[in-house]
């Protein structure tokens, strides 16, 4: 018979996991970071349409508490209790009031129900696609619709039929929905 191998007479030597040991001991310490704090996530805010409610299509009535323009009435929320709001009304894509509405941020959440007044010079023809737009903030990279933070936008839509100069619209809904893309859905 051949030699028998006996482990106790075997001397240790260092070998490569010995070594891949010791050097793990040496370099090892402890990690000190300091506390990291994310952003809460922003979420986008929500738009409720109120007045006129939208039905299908509406007339363009002037109100005397828009001084004879036309009223469109929102309740407007965001998570963000703290982030200041802006809204745009566009008629046919061209701005309704001329200027941003900001939205206060005293009411928590729900920060209330705002009424916007759209220029009824704008309402000269039969059909009209009246949208009112709120973000955090708008970008003018790519107006209207362009917002600072992607996809912070809350967004509604309306659908009238109406003439500026106070008669009603003899239009009919079809003859409005060739106007628009999507069937007379949003542009």
């Amino acid at each position: 018979m051949g030699e028998r191998f006996d482990l106790s007479k075997r001397r240790a030597r260092p070998g490569l996991a010995g070594l891949m040991l010791a050097l793990e001991v040496l370099v090892t310490g402890c990690l000190v970071t300091e506390k990291v704090d994310y952003d809460a996530p922003n979420s986008p805010p929500s738009v409720t349409p109120l007045s006129p409610v939208p039905s299908g299509w509406l007339s363009a009535d002037p109100d005397p508490g828009c001084n004879g323009d036309v009223p469109f009435v929102a309740r407007i929320a965001d998570n963000d209790v703290d982030q200041p709001l802006s809204a745009r009304l566009l008629v046919n894509g061209a701005p309704g009031i001329g200027r941003e509405i900001g939205v206060a941020t005293d009411n928590g959440v729900d920060r209330g129900s705002f009424l916007f007044c759209a220029r009824r010079d704008l309402f000269n023809q039969p059909c009209h696609y009246v949208e009112l737009l709120v973000t955090s903030g708008f970008s003018e990279a790519d107006p209207p619709y362009s917002t600072r933070i992607p996809g912070d936008l809350a967004r509604v839509y309306w659908l009238v039929l109406g003439s500026s100069d106070g008669r009603q619209s003899d239009a009919k809904p079809d003859d409005c929905a060739r106007l628009f893309d999507n069937d007379g859905g949003l542009p």
